[in-house]
């Protein structure tokens, strides 16, 4: 193929959607850096002496939330961000809100608390999907790296022996040699950097398309314990040793709480394997008697799992700690400049090929300009739905069997021979079980319409248990007992 074709290319694919795909960028740029945004904005957040994390003492913490805020439900604890930064606690309240709760890591002090909104959730679910709740979002979004890669080989295979331009100064004959110039030198500076954004989006692509239409490649094996974990006792301090004896690098960063006895009480953190998060180095016990029940190691790990886990890294930096995430708000400045740059560029250039015709980038755009508008316009009027239902639910108690999770209405009818449980249009789908099979621990999964929502039903005995994951990965749910509900938290 030609260079002015490859030229083509590399224009139209930097300019149908431009603005579209410089909005990603710049929300992805700045959700680099979101935890520490937040972390400079709330005082309440920080502490003036540094800590270490390993001196925590987990049991003191959670017992300090629960006693600091009893009517919430403390769902998870979160190890500090950094060694300046607070032990937060998230819970929900009596009216279904979820928030969050600071803790000092030394003093075990409530700093504050806060909404469950804030700048990196904001940016998260703006850079990610667009406040579009479902598969589609995460789909849409993740496809832009179809431009972006386009925009990458194209303008390579145009730039020829582009390596010699490395130090090549930018001329400053006029507005569009300069700036020209300076795309053309930033572009080559930033090659790794588009590279590793655009590889790692293509894959995020990949697996959001396997998830709606194939299997999940995040759904990893649980294996048996490594170690028999006898008498280990009812703290989390006696867990950790625990879990020292066959992981002596485990280190906490995520505990997520039982909410009832039947309920797992899940221990995730960094191991001995390198750029995997915490939900790769995970110990499940039981919420009762805390035998253990299974765990995940991230060395034992399969090729496509470990894949999986390294994205987001690779893709936001943090491989690096700060240092990771400070260079790649750089790199993501420039490039988020790269893609308003070429826009300028090629208005400069149309506007002096036909000087009379009085051409605009609008015209030039052609029909994608709309599609990209209307996206955009969609993201802004679900800011205000964004912000009134994350985190929010509505609790239900006594006997009652219509009730909401994720806001899916649904209705639960216990006969002497099935649960039928009957969910609203917007989820779509109507599903039954027979009573009988109540008592082998049957578990059941189910992804609900269009909202990217999955359904898991875990029965035994003596309960039937509801589990809604919501596209942001929060689980809603609810215990029924046979013939009257026992428990309702979302």
């Amino acid at each position: 193929m030609s260079k002015i074709k490859w030229h083509t290319i590399h224009n139209w694919a930097g300019l149908k959607l431009s603005f579209l795909l410089s909005f990603i960028l710049i929300t992805g740029t700045l959700a680099t850096v979101s935890h520490e945004i937040d972390w400079l904005l709330d005082n309440e957040r920080r502490i003036e002496k540094p800590s270490n994390l390993e001196d925590i003492e987990w049991d003191k913490a959670i017992q300090v939330a629960q006693m600091a805020r009893p009517a919430w439900m403390i769902e998870e604890m979160h190890a500090p961000l950094n060694e300046y930064s607070i032990i937060e606690a998230i819970g929900l309240t009596a009216n279904g809100e979820r928030r969050r709760l600071f803790i000092h890591p030394k003093t075990y002090q409530i700093q504050g608390e806060a909404s469950w909104i804030n700048v990196q959730r904001f940016l998260r679910d703006t850079h990610r999907r667009l406040f579009i709740m479902n598969d589609w979002g995460i789909l849409l979004v993740s496809s832009l790296s179809l431009l972006l890669m386009t925009s990458l080989i194209s303008g390579i295979l145009v730039y020829k022996k582009f390596w010699r331009g490395f130090f090549k100064r930018p001329r400053r004959t006029t507005h569009r040699l300069f700036w020209g110039d300076m795309h053309r030198l930033t572009a080559i500076w930033s090659l790794w950097f588009i590279s590793m954004i655009g590889v790692t989006s293509l894959w995020y692509l990949t697996e959001a398309a396997l998830e709606k239409w194939a299997d999940d490649p995040s759904v990893y094996e649980k294996g048996a314990p490594s170690v028999a974990f006898e008498n280990h006792g009812q703290t989390l301090l006696a867990l950790k040793k625990s879990i020292s004896l066959s992981n002596p690098a485990f280190s906490i960063r995520l505990i997520k709480l039982p909410i009832a006895d039947d309920d797992t009480l899940e221990i995730q953190g960094a191991g001995q394997s390198w750029l995997t998060r915490p939900r790769a180095n995970l110990y499940a016990y039981s919420g009762s008697t805390r035998e253990i029940l299974h765990e995940i190691k991230g060395e034992n790990l399969s090729p496509l799992q470990r894949i999986v886990e390294m994205a987001d890294f690779l893709h936001f930096g943090t491989w690096g700690g700060l240092c990771g995430k400070i260079l790649y708000f750089l790199f993501g400045c420039i490039l988020s400049g790269l893609a308003l740059s070429g826009l300028y560029i090629y208005a400069k250039r149309i506007n002096a090929q036909s000087p009379g015709k009085n051409p605009t980038l609008s015209k030039a755009m052609g029909f994608y300009k709309y599609g990209a508008l209307i996206i955009l316009v969609y993201w802004l009027l679900q800011i205000p739905n964004f912000v009134d239902s994350i985190g929010n639910g509505r609790q239900l108690s006594g006997t009652l069997t219509e009730f909401s999770l994720a806001k899916c209405k649904m209705t639960l009818g216990l006969t002497s021979n099935k649960a039928t449980l009957k969910i609203d249009p917007l989820c779509a789908k109507s599903l039954s079980w027979p009573r009988g099979r109540f008592s082998q621990e049957e578990k059941k999964k189910f992804k609900l319409g269009s909202k990217g929502l999955s359904l898991k039903a875990k029965s035994s005995s003596k309960t039937f248990t509801l589990i809604l994951t919501d596209s942001s990965g929060h689980s809603h749910r609810k215990i029924f007992a046979l013939d009257k509900l026992i428990v309702n938290r979302h």
